[in-house]
């Protein structure tokens, strides 16, 4: 049927009801979901795409890595385990990464022994860092989580 047919007019279709919206048919599940949402907001203005991106004590992992100081402490940093490696001495480094960037941390083997934290070096691991201390003795610096910095530790299984 020819969209300049009266008919169509008639049957009360009109062109805007016959296009798609800009909007997905469906909402991906799971954390790519999440993100989907979150570049539909931006599209339409509706403010940023993660609340805590706003948080006036946050300090983005790109920041961090382009302080230009040997020692300082950070008062909050957010991001994911993207993955655990072990030195030479058996232990764990964590790659942690935010939508920034990533660099790696140092975690104490009181943060991860215990049982407080069981998912803690698990990769997709969401990690909540307060006054976390940040070295650079040459040129990559990293972090060094102790248990007084984990805030908070959500696991992948909770975030999926």
């Amino acid at each position: 049927m020819d969209r300049n047919d009266p008919r169509w007019k008639a049957k009360g279709i009109t062109e805007s009801s016959s296009r798609p919206s800009g909007r997905l048919g469906h909402v991906i599940p799971g954390p790519t979901g999440r993100v989907q949402m979150a570049m539909e907001r931006r599209a339409a203005g509706e403010g940023h795409d993660e609340g805590y991106l706003q948080h006036p004590e946050y300090t983005d992992l790109a920041t961090v890595n382009n302080m230009r100081v040997t020692t300082a402490r950070i008062p909050l940093v957010m991001a994911l385990v993207k993955s655990c490696k072990r030195n030479e001495l058996g232990e764990p480094w964590l790659e942690l990464k935010d939508p920034t960037g990533s660099m790696w941390a140092s975690i104490h083997h009181k943060a991860y022994k215990q049982d407080l934290f069981p998912g803690i070096l698990d990769s997709g691991t969401c990690l909540i860092l307060k006054k976390i201390v940040v070295w650079r003795p040459e040129k990559k610096p990293y972090l060094n989580i102790t248990l007084n910095n984990l805030q908070c530790v959500i696991e992948k299984t909770v975030l999926d």
